[in-house]
């Protein structure tokens, strides 16, 4: 059966929004996860998607370009506010299945001209904050408060060595405990001393029950050669997990729970960024220094490709430009190229067989009875 082509031009724009809104909520977000109202982030994500623009229509009016094209007027053209009331317009249109609005809202130009002034930071600005605001390089006052720094600097530390967004820090699942995943595998706690990976597994949801935005995913560190010792430096495998909660039930409020506190502590203790963010954008920068494969670190940082190779790099400051030039690792020589170096350096020099063996194994991830072997001949 073909589809009829009339078109019920009486619905109003209550009876639209109705069905957006029900659409949205029958729909699984795009982790797969069923949606519920009761979530703050769920109910967050209508509001900032939909919810927001399309209350700025007439309710009683019968749907029609001219009220649509008015409401677009509360913002402005060229902001990505603009653009995303558009969208949202559109998917009235095609709900309700009006192709000859789509068509209109298809025409109108929603590049975005004004942007929000991105901060970067450097490593090294990072540290000597830290270090100021902890003690560690300054005597503190009296009044400092450290059982509030330290946990929330711990928090901005793991940002720094994992490139995660600031509520991914609240849904860690093996900071203390090792975690096992669905199918079976043992991901070791990362206050294990012992254990050298210190990979973290990342839940879907955080302490707040807010949703993480792109679902459960394991992630590594991003140690830059400049500072090998990184982790042990921002104490990572301490951890100091905050136990702040928002006063309010207001879903907003919790969902951006985590945002609003540390933009106001990073103010209050005079950081030079206040944008939680910038601190994953440096995470980005260290792991280019270390070498790590763009693929890996977009699936570490829970992202695209595109994503990291577009947008990433417009957080590069000056100084990270330079780091980057100057303190980045090549790419590691090939197995065999490596086999022959070391052969030749156990003829020339008095190197020990064993400790060789043991590094070609490591690096290249070989068994080291067959490197054993392949010296030998």
């Amino acid at each position: 059966k073909e589809e009829s082509q009339l078109v019920d031009d009486r619905i109003t724009f209550g009876e639209a929004i109705k069905r957006v809104e029900d659409d949205f909520w029958n729909r699984p977000s795009r982790t797969k996860r069923e949606r519920d109202k009761n979530n703050p982030s769920d109910y967050s994500s209508w509001t900032e998607t939909y919810g927001r623009f399309l209350k700025a229509l007439p309710a009683s009016n019968t749907v029609n370009i001219s009220d649509i094209i008015k409401s677009l007027n509360n913002w402005k053209k060229g902001r990505r506010s603009y653009k995303y009331a558009v969208s949202a317009y559109k998917k009235l249109c095609r709900v309700i299945k009006r192709q000859d609005l789509l068509e209109l809202l298809n025409e109108i130009d929603t590049t975005q001209t004004k942007n929000i002034n991105l901060q970067s930071i450097t490593l090294d600005d990072f540290l000597t904050w830290r270090d100021k605001l902890i003690g560690e390089s300054h005597s503190l006052h009296k009044n400092s408060h450290l059982e509030i720094r330290k946990p929330w600097i711990w928090v901005f530390s793991m940002q720094v060595a994992y490139g995660l967004r600031i509520s991914e820090v609240f849904a860690i699942k093996n900071l203390t405990e090792p975690y096992i995943t669905k199918d079976g595998v043992l991901i070791p706690a990362l206050n294990n001393q012992s254990d050298t990976n210190n990979l973290i597994y990342i839940g879907d949801k955080t302490v707040l029950g807010t949703t993480v935005k792109t679902g459960s995913r394991i992630a590594r560190p991003q140690v830059p050669p400049k500072y090998p010792d990184l982790l042990e430096k921002l104490e990572v495998k301490n951890p100091m997990l905050p136990t702040n909660k928002p006063k309010s039930k207001n879903h907003d409020t919790v969902r951006k729970f985590y945002v609003t506190k540390s933009r106001r502590l990073l103010t209050k203790w005079n950081a030079p960024f206040t944008q939680t963010h910038a601190l994953r954008h440096l995470a980005n920068i260290n792991g280019i220094q270390a070498g790590i494969p763009q693929e890996v670190r977009a699936q570490s940082m829970g992202h695209t490709v595109q994503m990291n190779e577009s947008v990433y790099k417009k957080r590069q400051s000056t100084q990270t430009t330079i780091d980057l030039l100057l303190n980045s690792n090549t790419q590691a020589i090939d197995f065999v190229t490596a086999l022959s170096e070391a052969k030749r350096l156990l003829k020339n020099d008095s190197l020990d067989k064993d400790t060789v063996v043991a590094l070609l194994s490591v690096i290249y991830q070989k068994d080291s009875k067959s490197i054993s072997s392949l010296l030998t001949d």
